[in-house]
């Protein structure tokens, strides 16, 4: 550091010919000159500009072109499945999905990356159809949240069959049990992996999974369905539907060619002018919007849950990480994406 000795002399004369007054006096009139900050003003809030739609005028066929979101939304000791994702009124992402002991439990985040647990919401009943519960889908309707889910006697596995149970919440959380909803005896393992829709009159088309394939029901009130002619998408092994525009639905499916081979699965894109009828029917051939990748993802992709978020779309998805036959080691990962012309 260097000294000004200028000032040490100048400040000594002062001192000594006019005194501590006139040196403070001195001080005064030498004193650097104040700069003056603008003012701070907060950056206005950015406009969200509605996404302009691809499609106009007549029915034109998209596609989605994603990008894996770095790292692992959640992730648990053993396995986290099925991912249903939702958008909160207040802009927060809450993500409901099944784990150990086959129960649905739920992370809420601010950010859509970084997600904080809030517990069990459905659990099974011991000795009952619903023993072991999973696979949620949960939706907003007539200012209550319901959720539908898979239930079984035996703990899942190859030979389980499945019925789907609805449940019933004021805020979101801890839902109550109102039966089941869907049971398919045509069926070899009944009835599973359950997508709910709200359509614009407000009635809810339920789409599920059977050997057959993707079938629907649909329901004036949300409890009662009454199943309708199917299956309509075939070769999947989970699917998410959203309206993209105005007659113009979106289904995301998981493909799986070789049930041997999981690595694969990929999760495909299908049209509609409507909610059903979807093309291509075959999931297998529908677009390609993710495929299995290092690291986190490596042995498959499957359970795609596709939300809106200001004017992009968000998928969340279950990804294996470890070899599925070796057990255990999914974890739900996500994407951005966006909408092209195919």
């Amino acid at each position: 550091m260097s000294i000004d000795y200028r000032k040490i002399i100048f400040t000594i004369i002062a001192i000594s010919v006019l005194g501590t007054g006139g040196f403070f006096l001195y001080k005064y009139l030498t004193r650097p000159a104040e700069v003056t900050q603008p003012p701070i003003v907060p950056p206005s809030p950015t406009t969200e500009v509605p996404p302009t739609p691809i499609v106009s005028g007549s029915f034109k066929p998209v596609q989605l072109s994603c990008a894996k979101d770095n790292g692992v939304r959640l992730q648990e000791l053993d396995f986290v499945n099925n991912p249903s994702a939702i958008l909160l009124d207040d802009g927060r992402y809450r993500i409901y999905y099944d784990t150990v002991p086959y129960v649905v439990k739920s992370a809420v985040s601010s950010d859509g990356i970084f997600f904080t647990s809030e517990g069990i919401q459905k659990q099974g009943l011991p000795d009952t159809e619903e023993t072991y519960v999973g696979s949620p889908s949960v939706i907003k309707a007539d200012n209550k949240w319901m959720m539908y889910y898979q239930g079984s006697v035996m703990k899942p596995n190859a030979s389980t069959k499945y019925k789907i149970f609805a449940g019933v919440s004021g805020s979101g959380l801890n839902f109550g049990g109102r039966g089941v909803v869907i049971d398919d005896q045509t069926s070899t393992f009944g009835a599973k992996n359950p997508e709910a829709v709200v359509l614009p009159g407000g009635k809810v088309r339920l789409y599920y999974l059977t050997s057959q394939g993707v079938k629907t029901a649909l329901s004036d009130d949300g409890i009662n369905f009454t199943p309708e002619n199917g299956p309509i998408i075939t070769g999947a092994t989970g699917v998410s539907v959203i309206n993209y525009l105005p007659e113009h639905y979106l289904a995301l499916c998981a493909a799986n060619p070789n049930l041997s081979k999981p690595e694969l699965q990929t999760i495909r894109t299908l049209n509609a002018k409507n909610s059903v009828d979807f093309d291509p029917k075959a999931c297998g051939q529908g677009s390609l919007a993710l495929k299995p990748s290092i690291p986190f993802d490596f042995w498959g992709v499957q359970a795609p849950s596709i939300i809106r978020v200001r004017g992009a779309f968000r998928v969340f998805y279950q990804g294996f990480n470890v070899e599925p036959s070796l057990g255990g080691g999914s974890v739900i990962l996500s994407a951005t994406c966006s909408v092209e012309e195919i």
